[in-house]
């Protein structure tokens, strides 16, 4: 996430270096790999804790964090919505999906404003149409291209994949 966030600057999902904000952000990006899912891990695995040799600390306390870090604004960056985002809010829905998750409603109101964002929904939608697609590209005659067409995403989905079969074409 770091590498496309900085190639794709535009797209203003990282604080440039030299920003401010970018060791929060750092921070807050490896947040899933490095703290979430070892300390579900830990969790699920019914593993001692051991907060002293893990630097996750605890499930619970992993959880505190989380919601403390979102006391600045709807983003873990306060107004900025940036990659990080994209990471953490997947992971609070995820762990709300699989009942994980229970009774916390700042986790709960993060999850939903990143699953409603714009570029999320595109994305599933061009998931959806991929999963249609069958050998060799066709798809499914059940609708749901037409919708799809409407809204640009046809089209993009053919750039991608084109794009994707020039690169790893030859592997």
């Amino acid at each position: 996430c770091a590498y496309l966030a900085d190639q794709y600057p535009a797209a203003g999902l990282a604080p440039p270096v030299g920003h401010p904000d970018r060791g929060a952000w750092l921070q807050w990006l490896m947040y899933t790999n490095a703290v979430i899912e070892p300390a579900m891990a830990e969790k699920f695995s019914q593993s001692p804790v051991s907060t002293l040799a893990h630097g996750w600390g605890s499930y619970e306390q992993m959880i505190e964090v989380l919601r403390s870090g979102l006391a600045h604004g709807p983003w873990i960056l306060g107004e900025r919505f940036s990659a990080a985002d994209v990471l953490l809010g997947t992971s609070c829905y995820f762990m709300r999906q699989f009942g994980i998750l229970q009774n916390e409603p700042v986790l709960f109101d993060y999850a939903d404003r990143c699953m409603a964002r714009p570029a999320l929904q595109r994305a599933l939608a061009l998931d959806v149409l991929a999963q249609q697609r069958g050998p060799g590209g066709a798809v499914a005659d059940d609708g749901h291209e037409d919708v799809l067409r409407d809204a640009g995403l046809v089209q993009h989905l053919g750039d991608v994949q084109a794009r994707q079969r020039r690169v790893f074409g030859g592997l």
